[in-house]
């Protein structure tokens, strides 16, 4: 997609190009923070990739999330702009789940990302779901969970699709 385009640095150095409905709309990307005003972007000039991981470093070319929560947020607030988005299954590694007080919330894992991705497919919210889902965790049984999840939402996605190409051909 080619888009006019306006790079934006935040204080950290990391860059996103992106184009403007106003001059005072802020875009700005940092390591464990990446803020898009919703008003402010109309289209991005680069492909676009959501890493959610926490102990990580984001490849080159990723923006990077830390939380399941900032993932859903991106995602949701960024319609049309996030092409590639890879999971992690397990946040917040390096709190020790023994020490936690009892009414204390369990962090949302990548796993509940990739529900939540479902449930905007089975909507037919296309808009926020990427096209190319992936998986990076190294738990094997949060990794088989979310595999199969994308699964099941690149079948919708296949479903969809079809249910599309059929309607168009009908109405020729």
């Amino acid at each position: 997609m080619l888009a006019r385009a306006c790079q934006f640095k935040s204080g950290l150095g990391h860059s996103v190009f992106a184009c403007n409905k106003s001059k005072d709309s802020v875009a700005r990307v940092a390591s464990a923070n990446f803020l898009i005003s919703k008003e402010s972007i109309l289209y991005y000039s680069v492909v676009m990739k959501l890493f959610l991981d926490d102990c990580r470093i984001e490849p080159l070319g990723w923006v990077r999330v830390t939380t399941a929560e900032n993932c859903i947020e991106m995602l949701r607030d960024n319609p049309d702009v996030f092409t590639e988005a890879s999971l992690d299954h397990d946040l917040d590694d390096h709190i020790d789940t023994r020490q936690r007080g009892y009414c204390e919330q369990v962090p949302l894992t990548g796993y509940d990302v990739a529900c939540w991705l479902e449930e905007q497919a089975h909507s037919e919210n296309w808009r926020v779901v990427p096209k190319i889902l992936k998986c990076h965790s190294a738990n094997p049984v949060g990794r088989k969970r979310i595999e199969q999840t994308i699964a099941s939402i690149e079948k919708m996605r296949t479903d969809f699709e079809e249910k599309l190409l059929i309607e168009s051909s009908r109405s020729i």
